[in-house]
């Protein structure tokens, strides 16, 4: 029987043609995710000895002489290559420090650490954050011409040199493959120099002075006046507590080096606006056009770089290939410890290795360098968080995570009968239902509360109370000092990972103050481990750009920004919330003064309130996953 041909509807037919393009549309995309050389395989494995050419000149576009190492396999072949540019020394880098070069160049790939301009051995002047677009792009180019090379240049480094990889990135030279920018910022004002427009006090006073100051002495004085300043150096290290006590802030002698101090330049740009805006990796997003892998921290000094860049480029990147191959990775780390398991005083063994740090940056190269995908690698989970509590790593495929219910936990004038804190409050999911007590405590600038751990860096003792380290610390003897609110012990186990904010109805008898908000997990006996803190100076409650200050007496909403964290609360354990009004030396010190505190000479006691009632319900919102 013949058949008939039956014409389709013009209706079905348009349906037809616009499946046929979703299904272009579809393929397009997918040629750009991932690589499409790739083949499963196995890891690199180590099988070359290592060969190493000592300061190699690399030429810039402007005759200036930059001088690196090359960490090269000894062996005959082109290779890709790993570059690290450093403010600190190719022998004294983060990753040399870390042996990436013993990991990587056995494994078949060059590693070139190379100085930043204007530093040690380099020549021309050094000029942090602004300097490195046409530098990086230069010795990407270079690297890429070397006999050795196949080609194919990634970047590598963490804290300033993750500050590199942006800026090398942003240059779009032609032979960059990918990056893995590491506990670094994208909102220099935000996560570097302020937080909440408080000061990182005893980071920015450190770094500039002790970290970069020998080589700005050694560059910017006499030899006379520099060996006085290594003479102050040392009795500062012998003394950190006066040393650092000193009023004006701004004022930290060491910081002076010639007629450079780089902290009071800081302290002269206390708000948000152009000048951070200029040197923020996050400004400019859209110039990215390669993968990129973000490695990140909940201890680190700069924690949200990771997620943030993350999210962002896969929005706002220069290309299809940008934006939908990023990838992130948050450890327990803090920020000079990502290849050990001790953080602070917990160790997260054997959830957490040694090596995770390496392996994790093998899996990426070898992906996007070698087009090799090791089994373990998948397009489909782009998000790799260790859950501390469980100690276990996990993959998701966003972040923050689809299924978070946020939950608000309230502070309330009932007593947990935990801790004898200046209030021991309770709290609590189930919101103020009559009128509460307020809660009221006394902050002097000249006795803060010290810093104990957490995401920060250059931490010393700050009285009998302060700690060495960042990351994980018991807090009792700090919050014995503070008001707290402490939950009954949990029946189950509750994860909370993502975001974490607070919102304190607050009033002060100063016309500026600080609040800092801490959440931790309290054990059965009491220890009281930090999870996640933040700070918000009054000045900057409403804006980062316009501060204004604030009248004594009236009540104000702050909201805290608590950054993230990923951590289960065990069963029998309970959370809970802290407020005080300093966190010395790791934030500089509010003087509760309407001059600027990093510049103030003068000060006063704030007496400051928490409302717990129903019109003013203070509460912390945490990011449960259901389990």
């Amino acid at each position: 029987m013949q058949k008939r041909f039956i014409r389709p509807s013009l209706k079905l037919w348009l349906g037809v043609m616009a499946c046929a393009l979703l299904l272009s549309l579809s393929q397009a995309a997918w040629a750009v995710r991932g690589n499409p050389n790739a083949k499963i395989g196995e890891p690199s494995k180590a099988q070359y000895e290592i060969t190493i050419d000592y300061d190699v000149e690399i030429p810039l576009r402007d005759g200036t002489i930059v001088k690196g190492d090359v960490h090269r396999p000894k062996a005959d072949g082109k290779f890709p290559a790993l570059m690290e540019g450093t403010p600190y020394g190719k022998k004294q880098s983060s990753e040399m420090s870390k042996g990436t070069h013993e990991f990587f160049v056995p494994r078949g790939y060059v590693v070139v650490t190379w100085e930043s301009r204007g530093r040690l051995n380099s020549g021309g002047v050094f000029n942090p954050h602004a300097q490195e677009q046409n530098d990086c792009y230069d010795v990407v180019e270079w690297m890429a011409k070397q006999p050795w090379s196949n080609g194919k240049v990634a970047t590598i480094g963490v804290s300033y040199m993750g500050q590199v990889q942006f800026n090398t990135a942003i240059s779009q030279p032609p032979h960059l493959t990918c990056a893995v920018p590491g506990l670094t910022a994208a909102d220099l004002w935000r996560e570097w120099y302020y937080r909440g427009g408080a000061m990182e006090y005893v980071f920015a006073a450190s770094w500039s002075s002790l970290t970069l100051g020998p080589d700005l002495a050694k560059r910017n004085m006499s030899a006379e006046a520099a060996q006085e300043w290594t003479d102050s150096m040392a009795l500062v290290k012998a003394d950190k507590e006066t040393s650092y006590s000193v009023i004006p802030a701004a004022n930290f002698e060491l910081c002076q080096i010639g007629d450079v101090n780089l902290l009071k330049e800081w302290a002269q740009h206390p708000t948000d606006g152009v000048y951070w805006w200029k040197i923020s990796p996050k400004s400019y997003y859209k110039e990215i056009n390669v993968p990129m892998m973000h490695m990140g921290g909940w201890y680190d000094i700069f924690q949200p770089g990771s997620y943030t860049s993350f999210n962002e480029i896969q929005g706002k990147g220069a290309s299809e290939l940008a934006r939908d191959n990023q990838r992130l990775m948050m450890g327990p780390w803090h920020h000079l410890a990502p290849v050990s398991t001790q953080q602070g005083i917990l160790d997260f063994a054997p959830g957490l290795s040694t090596s995770d740090y390496h392996t994790a940056r093998l899996e990426f190269f070898d992906y996007w360098m070698k087009d090799i995908q090791q089994k373990t690698f998948s397009l489909d989970d782009p998000v790799k968080i260790f859950v501390t509590g469980d100690n276990v790593w996990r993959t998701e495929k966003e972040w923050p995570l689809a299924r978070t219910q946020y939950t608000k936990f309230y502070l309330g004038d009932g007593k947990s009968k935990t801790i004898a804190s200046l209030n021991d409050g309770t709290l609590s999911t189930k919101a103020p239902a009559k009128a509460a007590e307020p809660q009221s405590y006394v902050y002097d600038p000249m006795n803060p509360t010290p810093t104990r751990g957490g995401n920060t860096l250059y931490l010393f003792p700050y009285g009998p109370d302060g700690s060495p380290g960042a990351a994980a610390e018991d807090q009792r003897p700090v919050d014995l000092k503070s008001l707290t609110f402490t939950t009954s012990p949990l029946d189950k186990e509750m994860e909370v990972t993502g975001p974490v904010k607070a919102v304190i109805y607050a009033a002060s008898s100063a016309v500026d103050t600080d609040w800092v908000v801490r959440v931790s997990d309290v054990a059965p006996d009491g220890t009281a481990i930090n999870i996640a803190d933040g700070i918000q100076r009054a000045r900057f409650r409403e804006s980062g750009v316009r501060p204004t200050l604030i009248e004594p007496g009236k009540i104000y909403a702050y909201e805290v920004d608590l950054w993230a964290t990923s951590h289960v609360f065990k069963a029998g354990h309970s959370i809970r919330v802290t407020v005080n009004s300093s966190s010395f030396p790791r934030w500089s010190r509010n003087m509760n003064v309407a001059e600027q505190p990093e510049l103030a000479t003068e000060w006063v006691k704030a007496t400051n309130t928490i409302y717990l009632d129903p019109e003013h319900p203070s509460h912390v919102t945490l990011p449960v996953i259901p389990r």
